[in-house]
């Protein structure tokens, strides 16, 4: 992320907490990253590859336990903890609105909870109604694409 970003950005917020995915718009240039430390309720971030985009999500989110509630994305096996930002790039490396529409975020992020010691739950954002329960592996093989869905 640059601090040279301008004008308005489009996002991607999803929040496990809610399982939602909703669209935000936040400001470029001066301010930028604080809008980020906002919207993902944290302090530091990291980002993640999402297809032609990234998600930032919180660096630290592990460490506010406890955590029950993530989600993935297709192929990356791990979970995330905490809320994420899809966002895109420009020509230049500056973020951006992302090159994914919203129903391309939902068809490829899962919502995962915990729910007791070693069972998960998983749910697709398209189908939230649906929720299948395995163990960590479970999940992490169903994140990175190995199972077939």
């Amino acid at each position: 992320m640059s601090a040279t970003t301008q004008g308005a950005i489009t996002a991607y917020l999803i929040n496990p907490d809610n399982r939602t995915i909703e669209t935000v718009t936040m400001s470029g240039g001066e301010g930028h990253l604080q809008d980020i430390y906002k919207l993902l309720d944290c302090q530091i971030i990291t980002a993640v590859p999402f297809g032609p985009d990234s998600v930032y999500c919180d660096d630290e989110g592990l460490t506010k336990e406890p955590v029950y509630q993530f989600f993935g994305i297709k192929g990356v096996a791990q979970p995330l903890a905490g809320r994420g930002l899809v966002i895109g790039l420009d020509a230049d490396g500056n973020d951006a609105t992302p090159s994914m529409t919203l129903e391309d975020v939902q068809a490829q992020t899962f919502f995962v909870e915990r729910l007791f010691r070693d069972l998960w739950g998983v749910r697709e954002a398209e189908r939230l109604h649906h929720c299948e329960i395995g163990p960590l592996e479970y999940v992490t093989s169903r994140l990175s694409g190995e199972l077939a869905t």
